[in-house]
């Protein structure tokens, strides 16, 4: 038996958007706390720029960005720190990181409650103060986006998987989502 054998590069596209979107949390507080390292500080970013370089490595090409760690409650209301945005996406961006995930906008109390609350005002979701609450911050988002030219790359998570309990309460979310942040 005579065998033909052709060997052939292998052909791997760069992570990036062309590949299937694929994601791995992590905690950027578990980052700063692993390393002992301050939330924020330059020696912070560092360790997150090697970590981002990591997942990209494993071919991760979307990364999350939780929006407890971009917004803030002031006296004014929700408020974005559009500039850790901006360098958190430059960081995952620069390491060829494609995708942006925004963090989940609510949760359920429990794995069978039949509402969800925001995540960050704990307003049932789909009251009115949630309802105002989300406008809130999606308007936020939806002008950074626009701004800095990320809309094709960016994801929006509503919440973890919906239950048979709580599925119509999610759909009723999806859609102020959706309506807030096309």
């Amino acid at each position: 038996l005579v065998l033909a054998v052709h060997i052939h590069r292998p052909g791997i596209p760069p992570v990036g958007a062309a590949t299937l979107p694929y994601t791995n949390w992590f905690s950027y507080e578990g980052i700063a706390s692993r390393h002992g390292l301050t939330m924020w500080s330059e020696a912070y970013w560092r360790m997150l720029r090697r970590y981002a370089e990591l997942m990209a490595h494993a071919r991760q090409n979307v990364f999350w960005v939780p929006l407890c760690q971009v917004f803030s409650q002031t006296k004014q209301g929700l408020v974005l720190d559009r500039l850790r945005l901006r360098r958190i996406v430059k960081t995952f961006t620069d390491a060829g990181l494609y995708f942006i995930e925004g963090g989940h906008v609510a949760h359920r109390t429990s794995f069978m409650a039949p509402t969800h609350v925001l995540a960050l005002t704990e307003a049932p979701a789909t009251s009115v103060q949630g309802h105002a609450d989300l406008h809130a911050i999606c308007a936020q988002l939806r002008a950074e986006i626009e701004c800095q030219g990320w809309r094709g790359r960016w994801i929006q998570h509503i919440a973890d998987e919906p239950v048979g309990a709580s599925a119509a309460d999610y759909r009723i979310l999806a859609g102020m989502v959706r309506k807030c942040l096309p």
